[in-house]
């Protein structure tokens, strides 16, 4: 089975408008100004992606810069740790 694509995060919908903005217009600014906000620099992303889509087993996801991976690694801590606290009720009782 193949990737999918998952929805669109409609928060993410202006960043996506400047992106297409700044692909119509072929200008940077739109650009510069979504790396400040997010606090990344698409070009030291450059060489990270390239190692992803080099490698003989890519993930399917990755994520870039610390901040969305701290937010991820909180959730799914908290995840687990509801699952480990339900771990002891049987499925189907006794």
């Amino acid at each position: 089975m193949g990737a999918s694509r998952s929805d669109e995060d409609p928060t993410c919908a202006g960043v996506h408008q400047a992106i297409s903005r700044s692909r119509e217009n072929g200008d940077l600014g739109d650009s510069v100004a979504i790396r400040w906000r997010s606090g990344g620099d698409p070009v030291a992303t450059r060489g990270a992606i390239l190692t992803v889509v080099d490698a003989d087993q890519p993930p399917l996801r990755i994520f870039s810069g610390k901040t969305p991976l701290d937010g991820v690694t909180r959730d799914l801590e908290s995840r687990l740790a509801t699952w480990n606290a339900w771990q002891p009720v049987e499925a189907y009782g006794s």
